[in-house]
């Protein structure tokens, strides 16, 4: 998996080439096991 920001602003991100907000990357993260909590955004 290739993740980067899309800029300056770390609100967006690409993620293996796809655009990605900064909570759907963290959701991914957390689905991945790659961080403690949980998947559910709140």
């Amino acid at each position: 998996m290739y993740v980067e920001p899309t800029g300056d602003d770390l609100s967006l991100w690409l993620v293996n080439g796809e655009e990605m907000t900064h909570a759907g990357l963290m959701k991914l993260a957390a689905l991945m096991g790659l961080v403690v909590g949980s998947a559910t955004i709140q």
